[in-house]
């Protein structure tokens, strides 16, 4: 298996655990009385995870899990995109 393949499966599977920890974060919210709007996810998600951060911090005195798994997901496809270019380009 090549190392390109590689990379996309890895970004592939960082998306998708980017998009369910966006999707539980939006639970979270709702499930807390705060006002969301799944139509309107993807361009509020950066105010939904402050929010979420914010709420946690509060109960708990700590930031919650799915802040950092919405945060690591997202970086980590970054990453392997960057990666999968830079194996493109030929460097």
């Amino acid at each position: 298996m090549s190392s390109e393949i590689i990379l996309i499966q890895i970004m592939i599977m960082a998306a998708f655990w980017h998009v369910i920890s966006s999707l539980m974060i939006y639970n979270y919210l709702r499930d807390h009385g705060e006002d969301v709007n799944f139509i309107l996810i993807r361009l509020l998600m950066f105010k939904y995870t402050a929010e979420y951060k914010r709420i946690t911090l509060e109960e708990q005195g700590r930031v919650g899990p799915l802040f950092y798994h919405w945060l690591i997901s997202i970086n980590v496809a970054f990453i392997m995109a960057v990666l999968l270019g830079l194996s493109k380009a030929g460097v």
